[in-house]
Parts: structure tokens; C-alpha cells; sequence
């Protein structure tokens, strides 16, 4: 409006009337700095209105996707617990080939099923429901247990998995289901970019931790990768072509260690593998 009035005064100026006093010419300053005041005023509250309602239609739209993913979690979770049953059922009558193909089939009803509850474990992060059960217990037993679960995946691979603990590790202060899961998580990413390599896992000690660290010799993660590693629903365009998970396994397992009181961190190379490491509090230095 100020440009326009400036382009009709040049354009007609015998409009232009002058002031016949300081006085009007207060006045008038005053008349258009409230006539500013009121529009700009007016303007902040339509973007203030505008913002709301988006962030209104934000909030339903997430909550009505945090709906699906539990109530599509839910109708997978029976039938491939009834495929895995049924495996390990048939196993028992199948000579040693067929058993192993058995072996296979629990194993990727098993990875699926661990897909599964990965989206209801986001749903349970978002809203503030996920618990943990802490108790004392032996990490090597706890991770030994995964690796038994994971390896026929990694043999189909072409992966040998390689196990190098410390026998006299303490006591750490951890929700045992929980650590299994983040294990498996991460030896599912190293499956996934390694073929015909070596997965290791380590454990030692470190003050007042145990630390964890799987290690692959797989294709590594590029800079552009390392940076959306931790965030949920990672872009597909940042994860390796061959890269199959749902993107939220690291989301999840930083999750679970810092709601433990550990960290997580990861190390790569492009072409050299990756080494993912976290750390999970002592007994007796767990807060």
C-alpha cells in the first residue's frame, strides 16, 4: 500500500495535498502507524491460525499412522508365529536337509516377526509405553543366544560369525529381552551388507560398562548415510540398494541402550565394513 500511494503521488501529483501544520502532520504519522500496526497485527494472526490448524492436521495424520502400524503389527504377528510353529513341527520328521531348510524357514519367520515388532516398538516409543525389566544378568548368555537364533541366516549368506568374549565380564543391569533384541538388530544390518564375509562380535569391559561391538566386513555406509543412521524411517535413498529392513533397527536399539544409561556409536568405511558398538552399565555402576 506504501508503494502504491508513492507511485500515484509521482504519477498524479497535483493529488498531493501538504499538511497545513505540524500538528496534521503528527497526526497523520499517527494515523498510519496505527493503520500499520493493526495490519501487521491482523496478518500474525491468520500465520498463527494457519500454523495451528497444520499442526492439528500433523497430529491426526500421526496418530492415525501410529493406529495402522500397531493395528497392522497385531494381524501379522499370528500368522508368522504359525509358520515358525509349524517348522520347528515339521523339522522333527524331515531327515537333516530338510531340516535345515526347516531351520531357514523359522529363521526368516523369525526375522520377519522381528519386523513386526519394530513397528510396534515405535508405536510404544512415540507414546511413552515402552518399560524395561531390569535385572542382573550375564551379557555373554544374553548375546550368545542371539547369535545361536541369527546364525542360519548369516550361513545362507555366505557369513561366518565369529564370537570373542571375555569370560570374566560383571554383572550388567539389563532388560535381557531387550539386548537380545538390539544384538539381533545389529546383526541383521551387517547381514544384510555383507556376503561371503565375516561378522564379529566382541565383548569386553570398559569403566563401569560392558561394551558390545559387532563388526562386519561388508560394504560400509557412506557419509551421507552415517548421517540418517539413527533417525526412524531412514530415506531409502541413504541405505545400501540391497538394504530390505524397515529402517527403524537403529532407532529402536539407541533407544533401548540410552533408556538403559549406555551409548551406541557406529564406525564405517565405504567398501571396508562397519563396527557398531554400545555400552550397557554395570551392576554395581548402573545408576
Amino acid at each position: 500500500m506504501y508503494a502504491a500511494d508513492i507511485l500515484l503521488a509521482w504519477r498524479f501529483p497535483e493529488l498531493v495535498v501538504w499538511h497545513e501544520s505540524r500538528e496534521n502532520a503528527m497526526a497523520d504519522m499517527l494515523i498510519c502507524l496505527l493503520v500499520v500496526s493493526v495490519a501487521l497485527a491482523g496478518s500474525a494472526y491468520l500465520q498463527i491460525l494457519s500454523y495451528r490448524r497444520q499442526q492439528k492436521a500433523l497430529e491426526r495424520a500421526d496418530q492415525a499412522k501410529t493406529i495402522f502400524l500397531a493395528n497392522i503389527s497385531h494381524e501379522l504377528k499370528t500368522p508368522l508365529t504359525v509358520i515358525s510353529n509349524c517348522a520347528q513341527t515339521s523339522k522333527r520328521h524331515l531327515g537333516e536337509e530338510d531340516g535345515q531348510a526347516m531351520d531357514l524357514i523359522c529363521a526368516e519367520a523369525d526375522r520377519m516377526a522381528l519386523m513386526v515388532s519394530q513397528l510396534l516398538d515405535v508405536t510404544a516409543i512415540e507414546e511413552g509405553r515402552m518399560r524395561l525389566t531390569r535385572r542382573p544378568s550375564q551379557i555373554r548368555a544374553v548375546v550368545k543366544l542371539a547369535m545361536d537364533t541369527y546364525y542360519p541366516l548369516a550361513v545362507q549368506a555366505g557369513n561366518r560369525l565369529v564370537f570373542r568374549p571375555v569370560y570374566d565380564l560383571p554383572a550388567v543391569l539389563a532388560d535381557e529381552d531387550r539386548i537380545r533384541q538390539v544384538v539381533l538388530n545389529l546383526l541383521s544390518n551387517a547381514n544384510r551388507h555383507t556376503r561371503d564375509g565375516e561378522i564379529t562380535v566382541t565383548l569386553d569391559a570398559v569403566p563401569g560398562c560392558v561394551r558390545v561391538t559387532v563388526r562386519d566386513t561388508g560394504e560400509g555406509i557412506s557419509p551421507e548415510g552415517m548421517a540418517h543412521l539413527f533417525e526412524r524411517f531412514a530415506p531409502k535413498e541413504n541405505r545400501a540398494g540391497n538394504d530390505t529392513g524397515t529402517g527403524l533397527g537403529l532407532y529402536i536399539c539407541k533407544h533401548i541402550v540410552e533408556s538403559h544409561g549406555g551409548a551406541i556409536a557406529v564406525q564405517s568405511t565405504p567398501g571396508q565394513g562397519t563396527a557398531v558398538c554400545f555400552t550397557l552399565p554395570t551392576e554395581n555402576g548402573a545408576g
